[in-house]
Order: C-alpha cells, then sequence, then structure tokens
C-alpha cells in the first residue's frame, strides 16, 4: 500500500489495533527519515511511519540535508511502542504513537518536549487525520528486522546506548592506533563497559585478551590460549542473561555499524566475532544460544557488503577475518550436530561472498545421524520380522531394508552435494522400506511396512 491509499473505517481500525506508528513533526525537507533500515525522504507529504510491528524493538534514523542538498552522518534511537502513547485505549482500534520533533539546535529527532501536545497529535493519528501523509512500512522488511534484532531488549539496550540515547559515528578516531586495536579483541574494563567517559559512545564493555590472560596462571592460561571460552564465561557472568545477552551485544553494534556508520560499534561488533568464533567449548553448554547466534550471523551475512567494509577503510583485513571466524562457526556448528544451521552458515557466506567453506565436522556428524537411524532402523526390522513369522509361520514375507547402501552413499557424497540443492535437514529422514515374499505364498506392500513402522 502506498503512501496516501485511502482504506475504509473497517481495515483501518484493524491495522490501527495491530500496529504502531511513529509521527515527525517540524522535520525539514529534503531530510532523510528511516526506521529499521528502511528510508524516507521527507517532503510536505511524509509525517511519518505507519504499519509497524507492536512487538518488536525499532531503531529510528535521522539524517539531516545541507544547504547542498547532501545528507549529513545519520544519528539514532532505540525505542519500542512499549513506551509509545495508547490514546483512548478503550476504544476500538487504538494504537500506540511515538511523536517526535525536529531539533534544529542539535539536528537530531527528539520525543516531542510538550506531553499534552504529543497527546493531541497521537489522538489525531488515531482518527486517521495524518493517514494520508504516513508511509506504510513493507511488511517485507519485517522478518529480516526481527532476525536482525532478536537478542536485543529493551533493558539491553538501555544499558548499550551513549548517555545522550542517541547513536552515531561520532567520537571514533579513525587513527593508526585505532586501526591497530582492530586486529585485537578486547575485554571488559569495568562493570557498566563505559568507554572514555564520553556521552556520544556507545556503552559497550572492551573485550581484551591480554588483559585477562594476565588475570590467569598454569593449566588455565593455556586453556584460554587455545579457547577463549573462559573469558567469554567470564564477560557473560556480569550479564544478567549470560551469554545471550553478549550475543545481544553482538547484534546491537552490528546494527550500529549498519544504521549509523558508528566506529565504536564495528570495534565492539569485531571484537564480539572474534570471541565467538575462538571459544568453542562453552557452545555445548549452550546450545540454545549458539542457535541464536548462528541464525544472527547468517542475518548479518545477508547485508554484509564489500561496500560497508570499504567505507570503514579496512575492507581487506576485515574480509579476510569475518571469512575465517564464519569458517570456524560452522566447523563448530558441524561439530555439536547442528549440520543444516552448519551448510546455512557456510551457503550464506558462498553466496554473499563467494567463500568456499570446509566443514571438516560436517561428516562426523551426518556419520553419527546416520549411524544411529540405521540400528534403530535394523532393530525395528528384527522386530517387525518376528511378528510377521509369528503370524505366517514358513510363509512370512521377508522384511528388507535397503538402508546401507543408501545411507553410505548419503554419507560419502555428504561433504560434494550440490549447493543447489539448499541447507541441510537438521537431521536425515527416515529410511525407505520394502518386503519381498519367503515363497510366494503371502506379500506385504512397503507401504503397509513403513505404516507399521511409523
Amino acid at each position: 500500500m502506498s503512501m496516501g491509499t485511502k482504506m475504509g473505517y473497517e481495515e483501518a481500525t484493524a491495522v490501527n489495533a495491530e500496529s504502531g506508528t511513529v509521527l515527525v513533526v517540524g522535520v525539514p525537507a529534503g531530510s532523510v527519515v528511516g526506521v529499521d533500515g528502511v528510508g524516507w525522504r521527507v517532503t510536505e507529504a511524509f509525517a511519518g511511519i505507519k504499519m509497524l510491528p507492536l512487538d518488536m524493538l525499532h531503531f529510528v534514523t535521522f539524517a539531516a540535508a545541507d544547504s547542498h542538498g547532501s545528507d549529513a552522518m545519520p544519528t539514532g534511537f532505540w525505542m519500542s511502542f512499549e513506551e509509545a502513547l495508547a490514546p483512548d485505549e478503550g476504544r476500538p482500534g487504538a494504537k500506540a504513537v511515538a511523536v517526535y520533533r525536529y531539533e534544529p539546535k542539535s539536528e537530531i529527532l527528539v520525543p516531542h518536549p510538550d506531553p499534552v501536545q504529543a497527546y493531541r497529535l497521537a489522538l489525531g493519528v488515531q482518527s486517521f487525520d495524518f493517514d494520508a501523509r504516513l508511509q506504510p512500512f513493507p511488511p517485507s522488511a519485517v522478518d529480516g528486522w526481527r532476525a536482525l534484532s532478536a537478542p536485543l531488549t529493551r533493558g539491553l539496550v538501555a544499558a548499550l546506548m551513549p548517555a545522550s540515547g542517541v547513536l552515531s559515528g561520532a567520537g571514533m578516531p579513525l587513527s593508526e592506533a585505532e586501526a591497530e586495536m582492530l586486529g585485537k579483541s578486547e575485554q571488559v574494563q569495568d562493570e557498566n563497559g563505559g568507554e572514555s567517559g564520553s556521552e556520544d559512545l556507545p556503552r559497550l564493555a572492551k573485550f581484551e585478551r591480554k588483559a585477562f590472560l594476565a588475570q590467569v596462571t598454569g593449566a588455565s592460561r593455556s586453556a584460554v590460549g587455545h579457547d577463549n571460552s573462559p573469558m567469554l564465561r567470564a564477560v557473560a557472568r556480569k550479564r544478567p542473561r549470560g551469554v545471550l545477552d553478549v550475543v545481544g551485544e553482538f547484534a546491537f553494534a552490528f546494527l550500529g555499524v549498519f544504521l549509523v556508520s558508528s566506529g565504536a560499534c564495528f570495534v565492539g561488533w569485531r571484537a564480539r566475532f572474534e570471541a565467538f568464533a575462538a571459544a568453542r567449548h562453552i557452545w555445548a553448554d549452550e546450545p540454545t544460544t549458539f542457535e541464536v547466534l548462528l541464525d544472527l550471523v547468517v542475518a548479518q551475512l545477508d547485508l554484509m557488503s564489500n561496500e560497508l567494509f570499504a567505507d570503514l577503510l579496512i575492507e581487506d583485513a576485515t574480509s579476510n577475518a569475518v571469512r575465517t571466524w564464519v569458517g570456524s562457526l560452522a566447523r563448530t556448528a558441524a561439530e555439536l550436530d547442528l549440520v543444516g544451521q552448519a551448510r546455512e552458515l557456510a551457503d550464506a557466506a558462498r553466496d554473499r561472498f563467494g567463500w568456499e567453506l570446509e566443514l571438516e565436522g560436517e561428516q562426523r556428524a551426518l556419520d553419527r545421524v546416520v549411524g544411529g537411524l540405521a540400528a534403530t532402523a535394523l532393530d525395528d526390522a528384527a522386530a517387525i520380522q518376528a511378528a510377521l513369522c509369528a503370524e505366517f509361520g514358513d510363509d512370512a514375507p521377508t522384511v528388507v531394508l535397503p538402508i546401507a547402501d543408501d545411507m553410505q552413499t548419503e554419507s560419502s557424497h555428504a561433504r560434494t552435494a550440490s549447493a543447489a540443492a539448499g541447507p541441510r535437514p537438521h537431521r536425515a529422514s527416515k529410511p525407505g522400506w520394502s518386503a519381498t515374499k519367503a515363497s510366494d505364498a503371502a506379500s506385504i506392500s512397503a507401504s503397509a511396512v513403513r505404516d507399521m513402522w511409523v
């Protein structure tokens, strides 16, 4: 539905009840307002964005246009409709409305400072006074945003945002010293993750491997040298949701890079990616969180580009590092029998960048799955055969399970299967069954035996 499309009252009421609206006032023409990565150029016919899901966190961006028509660096902030206005909640079609006003001095969007006026504007949205000037959020963008923001919560976002409440690319000098820092992991410096006290910087805790190693000795230090799990556990202990919050920080940092080109977020994203890839043992204890991480990395790969890396002046180094980290995560997933997600991650890397990843653990995982199914199938075949013999005696049909050849063929070709076949299933499908007579006296169809087994 395009801007200005007329809806009937019942349809509009249904949309109101199920979605929210971001209303902006006083925004100069030519500026760009965005929500969740989708942007609109402001004209006199634009007043905001409607049809936004109520159950997700949203990221609002704004870029002012200068006198020459060029866009300024974007700024952004997180919002939730749980905090927005819902005027006349007892009235059918009530909806949440977030009202923002342009602040000329700082050239940012801020919550409307007058609560009475904000409430009146929200009532106007509910009464469809602004409907022709509200641009619908594209439904096709909802699932992608949900995947990118899934690990985030209101509490986590509030803890990570700069003191100013606005995220931007400010405060990250791309000096030689800073570029050198990009090659290192980082560890928590303080409880709140403060960087330097600047109100413009996100409060992403630092990961510094050397600092962590200085605190451990002997066998523990040797273990950390081969696996980042101890360091990651130490960081996670400071988070309410443990490792899941660290994955949430990873999501927050990536979106800060992608949406407002935050250099500080880039450092945090890169450090967490590296730490996750080098932490193998922790994922065996955190399988659910690991699956969340794998899904998140696939969603991020879909948005990555060499242009994104080039914008940060470190294209080659970052691209090579990401390839190594993605490959490490995919292999760990395969070793933990998450074969489908490992293949999905490898496919995303190939489709986006042409990277071909070797999944060393995939074959072993598939062999374990196939072997388990084979043993179960053979036990069932023996039980069925015994039942048939008891019923038909010498005339009982013989159950034939062609499992060995079929499954061995699948196993031997697992690594070279065509990528066109799509992501691997999380577990192998059940083998087919057939039956042949021991004599001409009786027969049982393959489907009948299959039904008995299932």
